[in-house]
């Protein structure tokens, strides 16, 4: 969504360059242009990728997501229904889930780090 808005936005602020361009024929004008192609390729690009892709970057190196079987899936759902309030629910519950995973790995290691200074 806010992509979009900002899609609006370089688009009001190219006429009003083309515009003013078209007046005076400055350079600084084609500076404008060349940065508001940039911003609209990377714009156009980030629109373009599926959320799904993101999650994958996210979470794809992270191997306390990977343990949990169905999180991904769960994740995946709720990007695709927004507004299931189950789906939301079980996905909460799968990341309190993953918490605690973390926290007793954590202290698991803790643990045995004492163990071995002893």
């Amino acid at each position: 969504m806010y992509l979009l808005m900002g899609f609006v936005y370089i688009g009001l602020i190219l006429i009003i360059a083309t515009i003013f361009y078209f007046r005076n024929k400055a350079d600084y004008y084609k500076k404008i242009f060349r940065r508001i192609i940039i911003y609209c390729g990377l714009g156009l690009i980030l629109y373009l990728t599926p959320p799904t892709t993101f999650l994958d970057i996210y979470y794809g190196n992270n191997p306390i997501y990977t343990e949990h079987p169905d999180f991904e899936e769960c994740y995946k759902k709720v990007l695709a229904e927004p507004y299931n309030s189950e789906l939301k629910k079980q996905l909460n519950q799968m990341r309190i889930e993953l918490e605690q995973m973390k926290i007793e790995k954590w202290l698991q290691e803790r643990n045995d780090e004492n163990k071995e200074n002893e």
